[in-house]
């Protein structure tokens, strides 16, 4: 993992299958690191070229963590993390990070009453991706059952190439 990570520091972009590859080992290390507190699974569109489609080192990186040590990690239950990529039309790729966590409002009340530094990851992540393609994207989706309590959170990375 340390390897990718900097071998991929070297370059402004990387195909999304390196980045695939990185979040992989990245997952297995964080899964073992939390006694398998929850379980993943990545899907991939088999139309999807991962070869052809560049993005910048560790774009997908910080969302998955947050999903685990925001999410996943506050459930007294084992967490579910699913990675999809697929191809939403002709040159669009959409990547979404579901988990089935405590929520974002539920965990920032619990961020709150801890001394943990604040995130910059979204923010970083959206500028670096709108300097490749002005309509690329990242939508943030709260889930919620019937009765509106959190279900946890989806992340929606649209990427053009």
């Amino acid at each position: 993992l340390i390897r990718l990570i900097l071998e991929n520091s070297k370059s402004s972009l990387i195909t999304l299958a390196t980045e695939l590859e990185t979040l992989k080992l990245y997952l297995l290390m964080e899964n073992i690191r939390f006694e398998s507190k929850f379980d993943y699974t990545i899907i991939i569109d088999e139309n999807v070229a991962t070869d052809k489609v560049k993005i910048p080192p560790t774009t997908l990186q910080p969302f998955v963590e947050n999903a685990i040590l925001h999410g996943l990690m506050h459930l007294k239950q084992k967490g579910h993390l699913r990675i999809t990529v697929k191809n939403a039309s002709s040159n669009l790729v959409e990547i979404i990070i579901d988990d089935n966590g405590v929520g974002r409002t539920k965990a920032a009340e619990l961020k709150s009453s801890t001394n943990i530094y604040n995130s910059h990851g979204y923010q970083i992540t959206k500028d670096r991706i709108l300097q490749l393609h002005p309509d690329n994207d990242i939508k943030i989706l709260d889930k919620v059952n019937e009765q509106l309590e959190a279900r946890g959170t989806s992340i929606i990375i649209q990427l053009h190439y």
